[in-house]
């Protein structure tokens, strides 16, 4: 028995040293052969990921950009050493799109569009799939027929032409190799002087091409060209062969090191207003009007909406802090962007968070940002936007699997100003003041490689300017990938290949996962590189980058993620924590504390092992699949014997993980699914200290409102706080202080502190949830900053006047229309110039009523590209006092013409003008609706004896459509 078991030990001792066997070396294989008709070629290509975006359709093609092979041809009587009319390049793709290039006089190549009409054949056939980059492929084959015609006619026997094949590797590399290896780069491929030689040969039986030269054997029966080579119509044939290079990345590549995708990224533009239109290539699905504005709340929660769908993890806006900018759309957007994000995650919706596109175009030409005032200016814009976006909607960049304290926030760089000077004095400066204003935490820098300039070293790098494709760069310890979907701007264009350019993109980060994706862009739709949903491409992208994500993650095995976590930042002994966190599950099954799921956690000493204290975190957790997820976690600070932990640095362990039997819990009988660490410290923290977990405080108030706010504060201090001693409140400073740094905090608003007794006892550690009314101060419209802070006694605040850690910004309005429309019952479709009834409900939110008579409901049409149609009113019939409700009785009559328009309504108040000249306070100002309007005066016309053919087809295919009966189409 001890024999045997001795022999299965070895046994498998011997199988797991044994090492995985290499795989066979990839090749191509070319054939070639000729009959009375024409010349023939075949190749089977060796591939293990097959990539290719440009198809047969698609006009000018670059399939080259593709797994591609190229057959080179000189057909002149004497070899040419440059390209000239005699010679000829054929790149055929792997998705099937092809390009003829000719010789010119002047040494270079064009494209000719000669040979399909003529009579060039070929077929394309891809053992394995397209652009998926988690499978394993095993290539891709392809046959081409060249009738003689093409050729100049018949050649005489003996005929010799210049002859070379180049294979284009782009899914598991991206190089070229030819078989007349006299050339190693492209442009010596393209030089017939590398070329060797194909010799027609009558009556030479096929053979294996030998130092440069390939004689070609003649055949009675013409090979069927459909892609699919048959060893009985190439068994005669003449073959040569090219070696490919091992592999870099894909299912044959070495093992490399593993990587693990933290975070999709998306740049956000949100410049849009109707008052300064911006010339767009691609028009959003919805349209074009007064919704599509970047200081709208709808317009945002919308962008969201479609963010959350498509799976992004982070979006970052591009902010712009300069006068101009700040004045009539960056700073006004950016609060309108927090309100939509508040009201989302009010009702459980987590992701998008927020990191800083920095655009840096804001800073002046020839900023010097190694002189103190530049520092100022451009740390001041950095500030200004993290003062807006609340700490818990911010993307933390932390990896939960190091010991790393504080929160760390992400600011992406564009490329330096023209004529600037730095240094790495200027992101020291930003980060050490960045530390002093947002409690401690750190910025990831992500920039343009240009910044690497003058010696400064960022986190990462990564390319805004996606003309050129997918980018990524191996320096900095962050690696990034940026992707495109496609890209238009005078002077430059990248084809989106009907989604075949994205998914290539896409196989390329899959197959070498980089830290964080980056994708140019969500919404920029100027420049035509949008993922959203546009007119022109529909949801298409979304759909295509939420099933990417979802590959990438599975072929990583990732399947949940820690977001953040709001830790204080010195915990207490013997103290209860609730502390909340962000998990993000990236699968799609649920997890369930019903089906033995559980997450636990362990604080242990770094210097002593043996002091700890574990536990459950949660009770009843549930974590959706594929969402993001808010969880208070409790964590107590004291040992086993309930004695509380001493004082020294400990590291925070969660695990979360299975219990493989459901009703008894044993760590001996539990499974880890995947554990996040974080360090924190055990200590003294100031007696006095409160941080504010949510609130719900809206980004607009109107001057001199109450409003009664729901605020979630947390003990962070050494001291309970007793209900009858300490108070909860906030205190009013300007923040119109600008872009300048220099500008310390002024004393607060005189009178304007409002406080709020606690309805119990709250000890270290614990939350309270309380309802406080505050009134806006009747102060001068503009931004402020509203802190929140608790106070002992009479005038005993917390924090330091001024501390940004609990802050929020806010737009303090004059009047707040209070148009809420609640529901507007409006048809899919309506009769041409036809009246219906359509009943609008309104809430009059607002702290005035809405006169009869003098105010109204208005409706507007407008065409699908923004255009009004029509305007009408209906005026109220009776008063509607603050905070009541009416439904409307609006008789809509349809424009005259039939097709797609947009119905928007709106609210006149004869005093302030239309609600939607007046700033977004809750998103529900305006309802816009899609109509389409039917009952055509036009008549269909036959055609039929007007063509000849079923298909109406390009300029460049001329043959394939005789539209007009000349040959064009």
């Amino acid at each position: 028995m001890k024999s045997l078991i001795a022999a299965l030990i070895l046994l498998v001792f011997c199988a797991a040293a044994q090492a995985a066997p290499k795989a066979d070396p990839l090749e191509v294989r070319v054939y070639t052969q000729w009959d009375a008709q024409g010349l023939y070629f075949a190749a089977r290509v060796d591939d293990p990921m097959v990539t290719g975006v440009h198809p047969t359709e698609q006009e000018h093609a670059e399939p080259w950009q593709d797994d591609a092979l190229e057959f080179c041809l000189d057909l002149g009587d004497e070899p040419s050493a440059h390209p000239s009319l005699d010679t000829w390049r054929l790149t055929i793709g792997a998705a099937g799109g092809f390009s003829v290039r000719r010789g010119s006089h002047a040494g270079g190549w064009n494209e000719d569009l000669s040979w399909a009409p003529l009579g060039l054949r070929f077929d394309v056939n891809v053992r394995g799939t397209l652009n998926r980059a988690g499978d394993r492929d095993e290539g891709f084959d392809v046959e081409v027929a060249l009738p003689w015609r093409l050729l100049g006619g018949k050649p005489a026997p003996g005929r010799t032409y210049g002859f070379d094949v180049v294979s284009y590797i782009r899914g598991e590399n991206h190089t070229a190799v030819d078989w007349a290896g006299k050339a190693d780069t492209a442009e010596g491929f393209a030089l017939p002087a590398n070329w060797g030689q194909l010799v027609i040969d009558p009556r030479h039986a096929g053979s294996t091409a030998k130092e440069g030269v390939v004689t070609c054997p003649r055949i009675n029966i013409a090979p069927a060209i459909d892609g699919r080579l048959d060893a009985r119509e190439w068994l005669l044939a003449s073959t040569l062969k090219l070696d490919k290079p091992e592999p870099a990345v894909g299912p044959h590549a070495p093992a490399p090191v593993p990587r693990i995708t933290d975070l999709v990224m998306a740049t956000y533009r949100y410049d849009y207003r109707p008052e300064a239109p911006i010339a767009l290539i691609d028009h959003p699905l919805n349209g074009i009007g007064p919704w599509f504005d970047g200081r709208r709340i709808a317009w945002h929660r919308e962008q969201l909406v479609g963010l959350e769908r498509a799976g992004i993890d982070v979006i970052l806006p591009a902010y712009r802090g300069d006068l101009v900018s700040r004045a009539t759309w960056s700073r006004e957007g950016l609060a309108c962007l927090v309100q939509a994000l508040k009201d989302l995650t009010g009702v459980g919706h987590m992701r998008p968070q927020v990191g800083m596109m920095f655009d840096t175009a804001a800073l002046p030409e020839g900023i010097d940002l190694t002189a103190q005032a530049g520092q100022r200016l451009a740390y001041g814009m950095i500030r200004e936007f993290f003062q807006h976006i609340p700490a818990y909607l911010r993307a933390d960049l932390r990896s939960y699997d190091e010991t790393r304290a504080a929160a760390t926030y992400l600011v992406v760089l564009g490329r330096p100003p023209a004529q600037a000077a730095w240094d790495a004095t200027w992101v020291k400066y930003c980060a050490d003041e960045f530390a002093r204003d947002f409690a401690g935490a750190s910025l990831t820098w992500i920039g343009d490689p240009a910044w690497r300039d003058y010696g400064l070293e960022l986190d990462g790098y990564c390319w805004l300017d996606v003309g050129e494709g997918p980018t990524s760069f191996d320096f900095g310890g962050t690696h990034v990938t940026t992707l495109s979907p496609g890209y238009a701007d005078p002077g430059a264009e990248r084809m989106r290949g009907s989604g075949g350019t994205y998914r290539l993109d896409w196989a390329r980060a899959i197959a070498n996962p980089p830290h964080q994706v980056l994708v140019v862009s969500w919404n920029d739709f100027g420049r035509a590189d949008e993922i959203a949903p546009s007119r022109q491409h529909g949801a298409l992208y979304v759909i295509q980058t939420r099933s990417h994500i979802a590959e990438l993650h599975h072929r990583q095995r990732a399947n949940l993620a820690l977001r953040a976590i709001w830790l204080p930042e010195v915990l207490l002994g013997g103290a209860s924590y609730e502390i909340p966190c962000l998990i993000a599950n990236l699968g799609s099954d649920p997890l369930l504390s019903r089906d033995g799921i559980e997450l636990q956690y362990r604080l242990q000493n770094l210097k002593d092992s043996k002091l700890k204290a574990e536990g459950d975190a949660v009770e009843g957790l549930a974590l959706a699949g594929d969402f993001t997820s808010y969880l208070p976690l409790r964590i107590a600070t004291v040992d086993a014997a309930g004695k509380p932990l001493p004082r020294g640095d400990y590291r925070l362990t969660l695990d979360l993980g299975r219990r493989k039997v459901p009703l008894f819990s044993s760590r001996w009988l539990r499974e880890t699914l995947v554990t996040f660490q974080v360090s924190v410290k055990i200590g003294s923290p100031g007696p006095y200290r409160l941080t504010l977990l949510r609130s719900a405080l809206p980004t607009h108030l109107e001057a001199g409102r109450t409003y009664t706010i729901p605020v979630t504060v947390r003990n962070d201090g050494a001291k309970t706080w007793r209900r009858r001693e300490v108070r909860v409140g906030c205190r009013w400073y300007p923040a119109d202080a600008g872009a300048d740094a220099a500008a310390e905090w002024r004393e607060p608003l005189a009178g304007a502190d409002q406080l709020r007794h606690l309805p119990r006892d709250v000890g270290p550690g614990q939350s309270v949830r309380l309802d406080l009314r505050i009134q806006v101060p009747e102060a001068q419209p503009g931004f402020y900053r509203l802190v929140w802070d608790g106070v002992r006694g009479n005038d005993q605040w917390f924090a330091r006047m001024g501390d940004t850690a609990n802050g929020e910004t806010v737009h303090v309005i004059a009047h707040d229309p209070g148009l809420t429309i609640v529901d507007a019952r409006v048809p899919a479709e309506m009769t041409a110039g036809k009246e219906a009834e359509i009943r609008v409900a309104v809430r009059n939110s607002g702290s005035t009523t809405w006169p009869a008579e003098a105010a109204a409901l208005v409706g507007r049409w407008f065409y699908p590209d923004g255009v009004p149609a029509s305007t009408f009113e209906v005026p109220f019939s009776a008063p509607i006092a603050a905070d009541q409700s009416a439904e409307l009785r609006a008789p809509v009559t349809a424009p005259a013409r039939p097709g797609a328009y947009r119905l928007m309504f709106d609210l006149r108040d004869p005093d302030h003008g239309y609600a939607s000249a007046a700033p977004s306070v809750r998103g529900d100002e305006l309802q816009v609706a899609t109509v389409q309007v039917t009952g055509s005066a036009f008549q269909a016309v036959a055609l039929d004896e007007f063509r000849n053919v079923i298909a109406i087809t390009s300029q460049s295919r001329r043959d394939r459509g005789q539209f007009d009966r000349r040959g064009a189409s």
